[in-house]
């Protein structure tokens, strides 16, 4: 694999106008550098092959980040709709509700009170899901994860055998 060429380099504190241009077989990044006294560009040309490489790595990169930002938010709202549901139970459970009325508000509302659990995309999600709750800190069990995600438990389980398979 060809390695980036550098044309030239000031040695100055610059500041950076950067373009590119397309090669048959590179890519061609210029970058005129200026600074008060002086005005050069450095030119660095990347084979082709890796420069596609980086730019499929972005957009994995670009697609993790939302998928993360999404189980996040799924999080957040399942556990909001929890908390909904808890307390709805507890007004139940005190008397303050009817058995009626308790049923007459989930069936009515069931976007404040219920979990939809849906299959899982993708193994690779696991991941995401994973690094997430690692960032949380605490041991959750496949339940927990099941209803914070909204991921079927037997996806769960299936896809961590299945990477267990891959890893073994």
């Amino acid at each position: 694999m060809e390695t980036p060429k550098i044309a030239s380099y000031p040695e100055a504190e610059t500041t950076f106008k950067i373009g590119h241009e397309r090669l048959t077989n590179s890519f061609q990044a210029v970058t005129t550098l200026n600074d008060q006294n002086s005005s050069e560009f450095v030119t660095v040309t990347f084979p082709k092959a890796g420069v596609e490489k980086l730019i499929q790595l972005a957009a994995f990169r670009n697609q993790a980040i939302t998928l993360r930002q999404d189980y996040c938010f799924t999080a957040i709202r399942n556990l909001l709709k929890k908390t909904a549901y808890l307390q709805l139970s507890l007004e139940f459970a005190e008397n303050q509700i009817t058995e009626e009325e308790f049923e007459s508000e989930i069936n009515n509302n069931p976007d404040k009170y219920v979990i939809r659990i849906n299959a899982l995309e993708d193994q690779s999600h696991l991941f995401i899901m994973g690094r997430i709750l690692e960032n949380v800190g605490a041991n959750f069990n496949t339940g927990q994860v099941s209803e914070l995600f909204s991921v079927d438990i037997s996806s769960i389980n299936k896809g961590l055998t299945s990477i267990g398979a891959k890893l073994d």
